[in-house]
């Protein structure tokens, strides 16, 4: 797996990967996650059932579950993928991987365990 600078300031990780993988503006992620937030009721763009049910609607559907497994040891085929993941205490994270380069604001990432993966159609 090989990693790529890639970081908006301001913005957090679930509007970063979510508009990389989508190629849309930061701000119109960040404005259609809280139109689905209105429609869950949830106040929370971070929350997990809100940004599912975004990826859901934009073709991009949880394939695996996978724990014990770190980013950098995950095998990929070609394509579009957000890995959900975290450090086993209480940082969790989400990442985008397009053709096995993993777009993040640093490294560190890679370490990071996988939670859930998910794939773009």
């Amino acid at each position: 797996m090989k990693y790529e600078f890639y970081n908006i300031k301001g913005y957090n990780c679930v509007l970063r990967s979510l508009s990389k993988i989508l190629n849309r503006d930061i701000n119109v992620v960040k404005n259609e996650l809280i139109e689905v937030c209105d429609n869950l009721n949830i106040n929370d763009y971070n929350s997990v059932e809100v940004f599912e049910e975004y990826m859901r609607r934009n073709n991009i559907y949880e394939i695996s579950e996978k724990q014990d497994i770190k980013i950098k040891d995950l095998s990929l085929e070609g394509g579009k993928y957000i890995i959900f993941c975290y450090d086993k205490k209480d940082f969790y994270h989400m990442v985008t991987i397009m053709d096995n380069i993993v777009y993040d604001k640093s490294d560190e990432s890679l370490d990071l365990f996988v939670i859930k993966v998910y794939k773009m159609s």
